[in-house]
C-alpha cells in the first residue's frame, strides 16, 4: 500500500483536528487516534489533495533574536516558508499541533522546538531557560511529541539529530548549576562519554535506569542532566521521571 506523502499527511491532520475540534474531543493535540485518520482517510479517499485548508487558523508570527513565535493551531511546512533563516528555536503553544514533516525538517535544520506554558509571553520564553523556569528534552521527534503532551508543562524540546559531541557541547555551554535536562537516547554511554569529556563544571550527568533511582542520583551528584536509555524508557515514563524531578525542587 503507498504510504500518504508529507503534503498529504499535513492536510491529514488539519482535517482530523477540524473534525475533533466538532465533537468537543480535543483533549491535546497528541491524541490523535489512528481510528480518527482512517476515518478521514476513508472518506476523502483520492480527493484530500483538493481538500481546503480553512480547517487551519491563519498564523500569526513574531520573530526575536533567533527564535520563531507562531501562535496558529496548527504548524505545517507551509507555516515555516521563508521564515527560518537564522531561526534556532520554533516557540509553539502548549496544545499546537506540529506535523511530522515539520518535525523532521527542525531535526535536520537543528532547529528547537519549544512549547510555551500558558502563562510564558513569547519573549519570556525566547530567553530561553533560565533558572529552571524551561525543562531541556533531548529525544526523537515522535517521542519528543508524546512526551510534550504528558508532561503538561513548560519544555525546551530539542529533536535528536545532530552529532552527539556536538549536542554536549552545546548544553555544556547552556546549561546553568540549576538547570533541569534529559536526553533521550539510543546510544547512552556514547552520550555519557560525551557529556564526560566536557571540561565544563556546569554539566553533571548522570545515566539513570529507572525512576526510583532519582532520589540517590539527586543526593549523591545533583545532576543537572539525566542520560536515558531510548529503548528501555516510554514517553510516559519520561514524562513522569520530569514531573518527580521538577516537584522535588520546589
Amino acid at each position: 500500500m503507498n504510504q500518504p506523502s508529507n503534503p498529504e499527511v499535513e492536510r491529514i491532520v488539519r482535517l482530523v483536528v477540524a473534525r475533533l475540534s466538532q465533537q468537543n474531543a480535543v483533549s491535546s493535540a497528541a491524541t490523535v487516534g489512528s481510528s480518527a485518520v482512517a476515518t478521514v482517510l476513508e472518506e476523502q479517499q483520492t480527493s484530500v489533495l483538493g481538500e481546503p485548508q480553512s480547517a487551519a487558523e491563519s498564523t500569526t508570527a513574531e520573530q526575536t533574536a533567533g527564535a520563531l513565535h507562531l501562535s496558529n493551531r496548527i504548524v505545517t511546512l507551509n507555516d515555516l516558508k521563508d521564515r527560518l533563516t537564522g531561526v534556532h528555536k520554533l516557540h509553539v503553544g502548549p496544545k499546537t499541533v506540529v506535523t511530522p514533516a515539520v518535525c523532521d525538517l527542525l531535526r535536520r535544520l537543528e532547529i528547537a522546538l519549544v512549547r510555551s506554558s500558558g502563562h510564558t509571553t513569547s519573549r519570556d520564553s525566547a530567553a530561553g531557560p533560565k533558572n529552571g523556569q524551561a525543562f531541556i528534552v533531548i529525544a526523537n521527534p515522535e517521542k519528543l511529541q508524546s512526551i510534550s503532551a504528558l508532561a503538561k508543562q513548560p519544555l525546551s524540546l530539542f529533536p535528536a539529530g545532530a552529532a552527539i559531541d556536538q549536542v554536549a557541547l552545546q548544553l555544556s555551554q547552556q546549561l546553568e548549576s540549576n538547570s533541569q535536562s534529559v536526553w533521550l537516547s539510543t546510544h547512552p554511554f556514547a552520550v555519557q562519554i560525551a557529556c564526560g569529556a566536557k571540561s565544563s563544571p556546569a554539566l553533571r550527568a548522570v545515566s539513570l535506569h529507572a525512576s526510583t533511582d532519582l532520589p540517590r542520583a539527586m543526593a549523591e551528584a545533583r545532576p543537572n542532566l539525566l542520560i536515558l536509555d531510548d529503548s528501555r524508557w516510554s514517553a510516559y515514563q519520561v514524562a513522569k521521571l520530569i514531573q518527580s524531578w521538577t516537584h522535588s525542587k520546589h
